[in-house]
């Protein structure tokens, strides 16, 4: 590294760390290298434009991978560490369904419903996004840090607002979920007990942050869907029970666009929605007319999710808005 350009990232990391950080920016550095991480602060272009709306943004994110995958809408499916084989089959199903529709999946690569939501987007190709409440250099569980190589592989990313070397301390978490639940359009909950770390992230979105919040019903007997049952019952998620269900969520929630309205667009885009967004330029211009969602979905083929997405991205950054 050019002496010029580690006098500056020494600059910034000094700037981001605690003040008592073990080793301090010189060593950042070199723990940086050796995890293959980077350092973003707000004054990035690269920053994540929906974060730029958190209440309480980080200071800084610790990334691994590529951040082209935040270029589209991203949706959270979190849930119990200690699921069923019912959640877990239906967050790896919702993770690949969801992810096909062109959808970028985002969780926090916890044991049970994180785990297998990610590893849903991964079965079918599609990117995913792991927010971590520890440092890149300790992945947690570690039982999960081949999990975490697999997304950066992929084209996806793992982040944090934590030090390379930070533990994963308990305190951690739930200031984690606001930043996973701020990237994200909506949040879908796959099974969570009354007092779990899914119910935080999904109030946090919820009530702070005015996303879509969306349950998965379970057995009327279990705890561990308590917390999804109560949040229906109190009329602050959606029931949902398919991947097309929570795309109808999303097609209606008025934050869809202004998740990703501010800030410049991303600098790549994936190739599906960049097809996507071809394509349905075309079948508008056939028409001679904006088409309705559905009316795309027939036209083109493409499934709904990726018209969704397709449309979010090109009403946010075209030069014009849509024909009619």
């Amino acid at each position: 590294m050019p002496s010029d350009l580690r006098d500056l990232t020494i600059t910034r990391l000094a700037s981001v760390l605690p003040p008592d950080w073990v080793g301090g920016a010189d060593r950042e550095l070199e723990r940086l290298h050796e995890v293959g991480g980077t350092v973003l602060v707000p004054t990035d272009p690269e920053w994540p434009a929906a974060l730029r709306q958190v209440d309480d943004p980080p200071r800084a994110l610790w990334l691994r991978g590529s951040l082209a995958a935040v270029g589209a809408p991203c949706v959270a499916i979190v849930g119990s560490r200690r699921a069923s084989a019912y959640g877990l089959d239906v967050a790896g199903r919702f993770g690949a369904d969801l992810a096909q529709s062109g959808l970028t999946i985002v969780s926090g690569a916890a044991r049970g419903i994180d785990a297998a939501a990610h590893r849903g987007a991964l079965r079918v190709g599609g990117p995913t996004v792991a927010v971590v409440g520890s440092g890149l250099g300790v992945p947690y569980p570690p039982e999960n840090a081949g999990l975490l190589n697999a997304i950066v592989e992929a084209g996806g990313c793992v982040m944090t607002e934590l030090p390379c070397d930070a533990e994963p301390l308990a305190h951690h978490f739930p200031r984690r979920n606001r930043i996973l639940a701020g990237l994200c359009v909506g949040v879908v909950v796959v099974e969570a007990g009354l007092s779990s770390g899914a119910m935080i992230t999904a109030r946090l979105a919820a009530d702070g942050q005015q996303r879509e919040v969306m349950a998965v019903p379970g057995r009327v007997d279990s705890a561990g869907a308590a917390g999804c049952h109560r949040m229906i019952r109190e009329g602050w998620a959606t029931l949902v029970t398919s991947s097309n269900e929570v795309i109808q969520a999303l097609g209606g929630a008025p934050g869809l666009l202004a998740a990703c309205r501010r800030g410049p667009p991303p600098s790549s885009l994936r190739p599906e929605l960049a097809d996507a967004v071809s394509r349905i330029q075309a079948a508008e211009s056939d028409a001679g007319a904006a088409l309705d969602p559905d009316r795309l979905c027939s036209l083109t083929g493409l499934k709904a999710g990726l018209v969704l997405a397709a449309l979010s991205f090109r009403e946010t950054w075209s030069a014009g808005p849509r024909q009619g």
